[in-house]
């Protein structure tokens, strides 16, 4: 599970690191804590360009109220709620860290997991446009891909969300790539011996 992230860096830092055209201009204001829900930017990539789009983080429940903010990357591919944006709508959710909370006698421990060096990192998601039943427009809407955890990892919380270097972003970004299980095998954990991401309590 992923319910919290922070993103630091403005919005010029962002166009300069995931190559987006000057022209493109969102209302985006960086923040020490993100919660499902908020609007938050994403990097999708249109014949070979990468674009910003600012989106609501959590895909309605097909049945219920609520929202899914997290998809399994085990199984994205193939179930209903996920199939069609995994294949069509590959993003990445920019960060500057996650939360997770670790269990400790009873009680539950806030951590903070960071690059070591502060950079951002880029989480795998998918986006796909969804409106309520009251007949809302159609408005972008996101979720965080999330895998099993490293070992170090695993001491703090059973899930992680998919964390991609910058060649593995292009591979999952090209919409080009329709191969369901080559997509599959990039949604894996990172940093399995943890030289690049530290945890945190906060």
């Amino acid at each position: 599970m992923c319910g919290r992230f922070l993103l630091t860096e403005d919005l010029s830092a962002l166009k300069i690191r995931y190559a987006i055209p000057d022209e493109e201009t969102v209302l985006y204001a960086p923040s020490p804590e993100i919660f499902p829900s908020q609007r938050i930017p994403v990097i999708y990539r249109v014949e070979h360009r990468n674009h910003l789009e600012m989106m609501d983080w959590g895909f309605p429940k097909p049945y219920e109220k609520g929202l899914l903010i997290n998809a399994r990357g085990e199984t994205a591919a193939s179930k209903p709620t996920f199939r069609k944006p995994f294949m069509e709508g590959r993003c990445l959710i920019p960060a500057n860290g996650f939360f997770e909370w670790k269990s400790d006698e009873g009680r539950k421990v806030k951590f903070r997991i960071r690059r070591q060096d502060g950079h951002i990192f880029s989480m795998a998601g998918l986006w796909k446009t969804a409106s309520d039943p009251k007949g809302s427009p159609a408005n972008p809407v996101c979720v965080i891909i999330t895998t099993a955890p490293t070992s170090w990892m695993a001491e703090i919380h059973k899930r992680m969300p998919v964390i991609l270097d910058e060649e593995t972003e292009n591979m999952w970004l090209d919409p080009d790539q329709k191969d369901p299980e080559f997509l599959t095998s990039l949604l894996k954990p990172f940093d399995p011996e943890g030289s690049v991401l530290i945890a945190e309590k906060v």
